[in-house]
């Protein structure tokens, strides 16, 4: 349903974004789900080393928080791992709870962004993406101490909490030397071409998130506020039980 697999570098993790957050009810929908499907698990067991989930409850009462208040390398690296269902909420918008997210086709979204055929929420929410492509590019920069020829930007700074912030200096020039570089975004790719088409809007569609940090950008692009992120392994059931609630956007055991 909702949940990937994919391999990652960090082993045995697992995390979950939620729409609201609603722990007396998330609660109640996955108690409920873990009961009905008792028989195809130890529930003795499980009972024994989860308090019937209790547990792991109190567990993630403690660290389902706001996106953007989550340390930055967790929000960087859940945007990565989700990347496909992002881009897919941004051009189609949220899908129902009970099917996969649209896959993006690459051509009809490049002709769509041709044609100008974009909603003006898909656009807003594009320009997020850039946004959190062209922060995440700053601090992988410093990270890594790698340089593409460019200049550090006065349109990024960082927050008290070591954040990465987007201005509106000068970023009309910065994203577009930074996407011409093609070690990063291939000419002819949707962002690529997004940015040669609304090169003369984009300006003004940024400065909706000027301000903002990686997560907070991200919280506005998916329309969702909660992440759950633990570095070890949610138990499978646990996992299923959580992605069947309609309040989870998004679910991962990570396979590593």
């Amino acid at each position: 349903m909702k949940i990937r697999t994919d391999f990652v570098t960090n082993s045995s993790s697992s995390s979950f974004i939620f729409k609201e957050n609603n722990m007396h009810r998330l609660k109640q929908r996955v108690l409920k789900y873990i009961q009905k499907n008792a028989d195809k698990f130890d529930y003795e067991m499980f009972n024994r080393y989860y308090g019937g989930g209790a547990e792991i409850f109190n567990v993630m009462c403690g660290q389902l928080l706001p996106i953007r208040e989550h340390p930055l390398e967790d929000i960087l690296e859940v945007y990565n791992w989700y990347s496909e269902d992002i881009l897919s909420i941004a051009v189609y918008g949220h899908h129902p709870s009970d099917k996969e997210p649209k896959k993006v086709d690459q051509k009809e979204l490049c002709q769509m962004i041709s044609d100008k055929a974009l909603s003006e929420n898909a656009a807003l929410k594009l320009t997020g993406i850039i946004a959190l492509e062209y922060l995440q590019y700053w601090r992988n920069r410093e990270r890594f101490h790698f340089d593409w020829g460019f200049t550090y930007s006065d349109s990024v700074q960082r927050n008290d909490k070591d954040h990465y912030v987007l201005t509106t200096e000068n970023i009309q020039e910065h994203l577009w030397h930074f996407f011409e570089c093609r070690d990063l975004f291939l000419p002819g790719s949707c962002f690529y071409q997004f940015i040669e088409v609304y090169l003369s809007e984009l300006e003004n569609m940024l400065k909706h998130y000027a301000g903002m940090t990686i997560g907070e950008i991200l919280e506005e692009v998916i329309d969702a506020h909660y992440m759950y992120f633990d570095y070890q392994e949610t138990h499978y059931l646990y996992a299923d039980a959580i992605i069947e609630c309609p309040e989870c956007l998004f679910g991962c055991n990570h396979m590593g």
